[in-house]
């Protein structure tokens, strides 16, 4: 997991992206410093793609990373 690549620019690969990094955080894979870093990174280079204009959550990555990861997601961009 040290070579994250954080360029996607599409729904499909921008959730496959977070599924993975939070799924690493959560089997204790990567720290929770990496998972932030990485989630804000994501977040900063894929924003249109992540969210609406209101700043909700797209309904495709709401449907594919569901309301946990989205949670830790969210507990990590509320922290800034």
């Amino acid at each position: 997991m040290d070579n994250i690549n954080l360029g996607p620019t599409t729904q499909r690969p921008v959730t496959y992206k977070i599924n993975q990094l939070v799924d690493a955080y959560l089997s204790q894979e990567i720290s929770k410093d990496i998972l932030s870093m990485s989630i804000k990174e994501l977040a900063d280079n894929n924003h249109d793609v992540i969210f609406k204009e209101n700043g909700e959550y797209r309904y495709m990555l709401i449907q594919r990373c569901g309301k946990k990861r989205l949670s830790i997601v969210s507990d990590i961009l509320s922290r800034d």
